[in-house]
């Protein structure tokens, strides 16, 4: 379980080292501003509350569960998103597969917040995941091994 763990951290660390270096490339166009950092780092702060609350309502849970799931749904996950969100930020593709419901500017913020909110989350899981036991515990959910 280790091996499979000390994986998917390092494939967590690459990915976060990867929407880093484009969200540094972005803040030199200047296409980065005070709001898309504040949605990002909102939206992180709204994912570590959904995840803490659902194991603090399962009551059980088991023990890397938290590290894996922080790795998934943190990282991931938005990380396919925004590629998904930047192979729509051109105008030509964006008219060709129908998108009429999305703005093409609304597209660009969305995939910035979304690495904005992929590295705060990955600083915040640095921090919270020590405490999770505790405070699972504290709650009353048990672990499993």
């Amino acid at each position: 379980m280790g091996f499979i763990l000390f994986i998917m951290a390092a494939g967590a660390l690459a990915v976060s080292l990867i929407a880093l270096i484009w969200l540094i490339f972005l803040a030199s166009k200047k296409e980065i501003n005070k709001n898309i950092i504040g949605y990002g780092f909102l939206l992180s702060i709204v994912s570590h509350l959904v995840i803490f609350l659902s194991f603090a309502a399962m009551g059980r849970y088991w023990v890397f569960a938290p590290i894996l799931s922080h790795i998934k749904y943190l990282v991931f996950m938005p990380f396919l998103l925004s590629i998904l969100m930047m192979s729509f930020k051109d105008e030509r593709l964006a008219a060709s597969n129908k998108i009429t419901f999305l703005k093409i500017k609304n597209i660009r913020n969305i995939y910035k917040i979304i690495l904005v909110s992929i590295i705060f989350s990955v600083i915040i899981s640095c921090i919270v995941l020590q405490f999770y036991k505790d405070l699972l515990e504290y709650l009353g959910a048990k672990v499993h091994y």
